[in-house]
């Protein structure tokens, strides 16, 4: 590529503070609490909201297909708000089944304050990101990244903890929105004791919610959503093969991690950590739990 690979970024460095605060809503997402027809306008939800007119939501496929070509994954607008019923301003075009066994998920895609790559990232794959260093503090509540990330770009992700080490709490993730990523959604690299919450990633190539080297310890990862989730290369084809088959999957050109192959809503590469009413939706799978023997990565080269 062209790009110089620190370019596009708000990198902060020791000692630094990043404090950003959106007006939140409440819920980022929740589910449909009956089943939505084609052409509805009315949607049931199972938890009270307090969104707004104008705002816009993702009405998540119930169906298999899930590709980027073919999916039923659908976004609207909001016509009206009242408890647990939303109007959009134009119907469904697909069914969302809404039944005792599971239900479509209905994420809120509208923040207060966004991060957002210029529209020339669209062609070239090249979005903006944002990255906290070691000795750093992130405060990230209620903030959007859109049209962020660089795809097959090692470190270059929407929002991203690299390398902070023990944090005890005080660096998190918490109501945000990450669309239309080309390169993962939220990342925690070589952190430990971070907090990653009540988020929502719609349109991500490559594993959404990412713990990276297998270092990572002790992270609250509670109820997030993963939809419309991308394999990187190939995206229609599944050259990896089914989940139980293991097929090998290697570097290329055009992926440099391999597993990004059979990317998922959820990637974590080691067990010591907190999974709490998350939701997937997409990709290869929804998670994946490799076993890492040893740490990779940066971490492997500083003996973490």
């Amino acid at each position: 590529s062209s790009n110089p690979l620190n370019t596009k970024g708000l990198v902060v460095g020791d000692g630094g503070l990043l404090e950003v605060y959106g007006l939140r809503y409440w819920p980022t997402w929740t589910r449909l609490a009956s089943t939505a027809m084609p052409g509805a306008t009315e949607l049931s939800l199972q938890d009270q909201v307090d969104w707004k007119v104008g705002q816009e939501v993702a009405v998540i496929t119930t169906a298999w297909t899930d590709e980027p070509d073919n999916h039923q994954n659908e976004v609207r607008e909001i016509a009206s708000v009242s408890g647990t019923q939303i109007t959009l301003t134009e119907g469904l075009e697909f069914g969302h089944y809404g039944g005792p066994e599971y239900s479509a998920e209905v994420a809120l895609l509208s923040r207060t304050i966004t991060f957002q790559g210029d529209e020339a990232s669209e062609s070239t794959r090249y979005g903006g990101h944002v990255m906290c260093l070691p000795g750093s503090q992130c405060h990230l509540a209620g903030a959007a990244a859109i049209r962020m990330g660089q795809e097959n770009v090692m470190g270059r992700y929407p929002f991203h903890l690299h390398m902070m080490g023990q944090v005890n709490g005080d660096s998190f993730f918490e109501d945000c929105l990450v669309r239309r990523s080309y390169f993962r959604a939220y990342t925690v690299h070589g952190t430990s004791n971070s907090r990653v919450s009540r988020n929502v990633a719609y349109d991500v190539s490559g594993s959404a919610y990412y713990l990276e080297d297998g270092v990572e310890e002790d992270n609250l990862f509670d109820y997030n959503l993963a939809a419309f989730v991308h394999i990187i290369d190939r995206l229609n084809d599944y050259e990896a093969g089914g989940g139980q088959e293991g097929v090998r999957v290697q570097t290329q050109a055009s992926r440099i991690v391999p597993t990004d192959a059979t990317a998922v809503g959820f990637y974590c590469t080691n067990a010591k950590n907190r999974w709490i009413g998350n939701s997937a939706s997409g990709g290869f799978s929804g998670f994946h739990f490799p076993r890492v023997e040893y740490a990779l990565g940066d971490s492997y080269a500083s003996n973490q």
